[in-house]
């Protein structure tokens, strides 16, 4: 059994270029990750607009002999051993698809209409079978996630004005000094708010000449639209109250969360409820808890 890396801009690309490799099946998925922004690209422009990345990882039978070794053209030898099984009386079996366990599965899970988010590796044996939900998958596979702190990434935070507001103010204090800008429904005091592409573009300008990340706090009504297409965020999260009620954080996080890539959660007010696990519902991983770095991703 050998391993084998594909990557490309798409999930279906990358499955794809397994699919050419190894046509005749007998091909394991190992894991299916979105890998990011490429590494290593210098320079402020490419970086901002370089395209994250797809990468799968599959197990192969020794004994499979890769596509450009066996093409399936009139003259090689998939012609040859194809007529002599139409001779005998033999069908030539349909291929399997490696991917429906593991990346269909991925799909359901994770609850997403085209990219799967990232995903920790899995052991391929009986994938299907690990987890019965989305809540399973964060238990089992996903890390605490961390907040950038790269020079010029621009992160935004999505909550209640006030929440969102002590939120990018907390993480800015207990780690790297960040840009602190406004948007939506929220105020800061002698910041300009960010509100389209020109404003987002401008606050990542001044972030990289001090050498400091963007932080962003956007003030979300209950029930009200965030359209984050034009400011292009690097990092979505969420600042949750845990003693709010859950109808009322779900009015305007559950559309978030269907939309976009969500980072993580920020949850605050965890001492002010007997029921601090409630924000488990909307199904993201906890970064922060009342200001300090979550020991798990689930209250």
């Amino acid at each position: 059994m050998s391993r084998h890396t594909f990557e490309a801009e798409t999930l279906e690309a990358a499955k794809q270029k397994v699919r050419e490799a190894f046509p005749g099946g007998g091909v394991t998925v190992v894991s299916a990750d979105r890998v990011g922004r490429p590494a290593g690209v210098p320079g402020f422009t490419k970086q901002l607009f370089a395209k994250p990345r797809y990468e799968i990882v599959v197990d192969v039978e020794d004994e499979l002999v890769p596509a450009h070794l066996f093409a399936e053209d009139s003259s090689g030898l998939y012609a040859l051993l194809t007529a002599e099984d139409a001779a005998d009386g033999h069908d030539p079996e349909p291929a399997r698809d490696p991917f429906g366990a593991v990346i269909g599965n991925l799909h359901a899970l994770a609850d997403l209409d085209d990219e799967p988010a990232s995903v920790s590796p899995l052991e391929p044996a009986g994938f299907e079978q690990l987890f019965t939900s989305r809540a399973e998958l964060l238990a089992r596979t996903v890390q605490v996630p961390v907040i950038s702190k790269r020079a010029g990434d621009l992160v935004v935070v999505v909550g209640r004005p006030d929440d969102a507001v002590q939120a990018v103010k907390a993480l800015s204090r207990s780690g790297r000094y960040a840009e602190l800008r406004p948007a939506g429904s929220a105020a800061l005091r002698g910041a300009e708010p960010v509100s389209d592409r020109r404003g987002a573009l401008t606050a990542r300008a001044a972030a990289v000449e001090r050498d400091r990340p963007v932080y962003v706090a956007y003030g979300a009504g209950i029930g009200g639209t965030v359209d984050l297409d034009d400011i292009s965020p690097d990092q979505l999260w969420l600042a949750v109250d845990a003693s709010a009620k859950p109808d009322d954080t779900a009015a305007w996080a559950a559309p978030l969360i269907r939309r976009y890539d969500v980072e993580g959660l920020i949850v605050s007010g965890v001492s002010a409820t007997l029921s601090p696990a409630t924000v488990n519902l909307l199904n993201v991983p906890v970064g922060y808890v009342d200001g300090k770095p979550a020991d798990a991703p689930r209250l």
